[in-house]
C-alpha cells in the first residue's frame, strides 16, 4: 500500500518548482504558429490501494485545452491486505499470501476527458499546469486467488493443492499453518467473471514543455471506482467488502506529439 503522505509531499514539490519555473515570456510570431495538433502517451501509475497502466490519444484544440481519449488497466485492492508467510513450513520454501483473501480484483477504464491549462503554453515556459479529468464505464473482472494448501495423504506423505475460496475449504483457507503461499498467477484466469461500475479521476498535470514534441509529465490526483455491487476481495467475516473505491494517486507519462 502506498503511504498517502508520499503523494502529498510530492505534490508539494511540484509546486514548489512550478513557483520558480513559470516566468512569463513574450513569443515572436513564428514560435506561436509551431503548435501541435494531437499527442499520444503512455502512463504508469501508482495509487494508494494499487497500481495503473494506460494509454491515451489527445486533441490539441488550442493552447489552453485538450480533448483525451482514456484507456487503463488498474488493480484495485482491499486497504487491508497484508502479506504474511507461513514460517513454520519448512519444505517447500514458503512464499507470501494475503491471508482472508479470495479474489483479486482490476478495473478497465475506458473514458474520455481533458486537460485545461491554466495558462498559454510557452516553448520557453520549463513547466505548464493543467487540471486533467477523464470520466467512463469501467469493467471490472474479479478472478479467483488461489492459495497451496497442504492435504496430508498419509503419516509419510503431504499433497499441495492450489485451491480457490470455497464455503466447504473455509476452514483450510483461513488456516495459516496449513498454507504454503500464493498459488501461480495462471490460476483463476479461466474462472474471472465481471462486474460493470464506472469511474472519475482527476488532477493537476506538470508537463515538462508542454509543447515539444515529446511529453513528459507527472500527474497527480485521484481516483474514484463505483461498482454496481459489493466487489468481494475478502471473505466476507473476515474484512468488509465495499463497492466504491477512493485513490490518491501519482503518474508518470511519456510521449509524443505530432
Amino acid at each position: 500500500m502506498i503511504n498517502k503522505s508520499y503523494i502529498l509531499l510530492a505534490v508539494i514539490f511540484l509546486i514548489t518548482v512550478l513557483a520558480k519555473a513559470q516566468e512569463k515570456t513574450t513569443l515572436s510570431e513564428p514560435e506561436q504558429e509551431k503548435y501541435k495538433t494531437k499527442e499520444i502517451y503512455f502512463g504508469v501509475k501508482v495509487h494508494s490501494n494499487g497500481f495503473a497502466l494506460g494509454g491515451n490519444y489527445g486533441f490539441i484544440r488550442n493552447k489552453k485545452h485538450t480533448l483525451v481519449a482514456h484507456f487503463q488497466i488498474a488493480s484495485l485492492r482491499h486497504h487491508r491486505e497484508i502479506k504474511q508467510r507461513n514460517e513454520f513450513v519448512i519444505s517447500p520454501s514458503p512464499k507470501s499470501y494475503i491471508y482472508g483473501k479470495r479474489n483479486s480484483f482490476y478495473g478497465i477504464h475506458l473514458g474520455f476527458g481533458g486537460k485545461y491549462y491554466f495558462s498559454e503554453k510557452s516553448k520557453r515556459r520549463a513547466i505548464a499546469v493543467a487540471l486533467a479529468y477523464s470520466a467512463g464505464p469501467s469493467i471490472g473482472l474479479l478472478k479467483p486467488y488461489y492459495l497451496n494448501i497442504i492435504h496430508p495423504v498419509d503419516n509419510s506423505f503431504d499433497e499441495i493443492i492450489a485451491e480457490a475460496y470455497s464455503d466447504e475449504n473455509r476452514a483450510d483457507f483461513i488456516n495459516p499453518a496449513i498454507i504454503t503461499g500464493k498459488s501461480g498467477f495462471k490460476y483463476g484466469l479461466g474462472e474471472m467473471s465481471v462486474i460493470m461500475g464506472g469511474y472519475f479521476q482527476t488532477g493537476l498535470n506538470f508537463d515538462w514543455g508542454a509543447n515539444h514534441e515529446f511529453v513528459k509529465a507527472i500527474e497527480v490526483g485521484l481516483m474514484v471506482d463505483a461498482y454496481a455491487k459489493t466487489v468481494p476481495i475478502m471473505i466476507p467475516d473476515v474484512e468488509d467488502n465495499k463497492f466504491l473505491f477512493f485513490n490518491l494517486y501519482l503518474a508518470l507519462q511519456l510521449g509524443k506529439r505530432s
